[in-house]
């Protein structure tokens, strides 16, 4: 059986999340106790997923010139199939 081909056009990003111990209150500022970022972005996750059911992947999106996008991690990630930028 072939592989299908997709072709995911969206985006990538890194997401910045902070851990709290709870929710803050409205108008209430509270501290994190840990900050994580990690690759995402709805394009970069769909054309992943894609990728390892085993399709054969294409992703079309922009990318910035910030210091996270050049992470190891996004790269790990973007391994997955061959980027189209």
């Amino acid at each position: 059986m072939n592989k299908p081909t997709i072709t995911v056009i969206g985006s990538l990003n890194m997401d910045l999340v902070t851990v709290a111990a709870r929710f803050p209150n409205q108008g209430e500022t509270i501290l994190g106790e840990q900050f994580l970022t990690t690759p995402g972005g709805k394009g970069a996750n769909q054309a992943v997923a894609a990728a390892r059911l085993g399709a054969d992947v294409r992703m079309i999106g922009a990318v910035g010139m910030m210091r996270l996008v050049k992470s190891s991690s996004v790269r790990y990630k973007m391994r997955a199939f061959p980027s189209i930028m």
